[in-house]
């Protein structure tokens, strides 16, 4: 799109000089005598005229290259500022996620202590239970035995 905007512009430049344009200079001149408002007229292409306009270009692309300069110091710098926040913070988020990670380590281990626990408490319930269960059993033989004795013995223990 550059180039042929570029071509186009050259060609109406050139149709306005009555002349080709050998170079971007000669491109830059045409198109401001066409910009002024000289249609039809061949700009004045004089060596003081043009020696002139070299040296304002001269002048002024140097102007604009420290403009420029200075722009792209002053971004670099931004950017500079900017990614040493960023490494600030993605060393934070490090050590953020190292801290988590331990945290989460020593949740693990506590848990796996705390199922173990878990499992012991859940063993001795179990023999209690059993325990509790075999003298319930007990007891009621000897409450059998007793009420035999009694039955088979007419109201006598002995």
């Amino acid at each position: 799109l550059r180039q042929s905007s570029t071509r186009f512009a050259a060609y109406v430049a050139s149709e306005a000089c009555g002349r080709p344009l050998l170079c971007s200079h000669d491109l830059r001149l045409s198109c401001r005598a066409v910009m002024s408002g000289s249609k039809g007229k061949r700009p004045n292409y004089g060596a003081v005229e043009t020696v002139g306009a070299e040296e304002k270009s001269t002048e002024s692309l140097l102007k604009e290259t420290t403009k420029l300069l200075q722009e792209s110091k002053r971004v670099l710098s931004q950017d500079e500022k900017m990614a040493g926040r960023v490494l600030r913070d993605l060393e934070t988020q490090g050590d953020t996620l190292r801290l988590g990670k331990f945290y989460a380590e020593d949740m693990e281990n506590i848990s796996s202590e705390a199922n173990l626990a878990i499992r012991i408490m859940e063993r001795r319930a179990q023999a209690r239970k059993l325990y509790l269960c075999s003298i319930i059993f007990v007891l009621l033989l000897l409450n059998g035995l007793v009420f035999y004795r009694e039955w088979t013995n007419h109201g006598h223990l002995m």
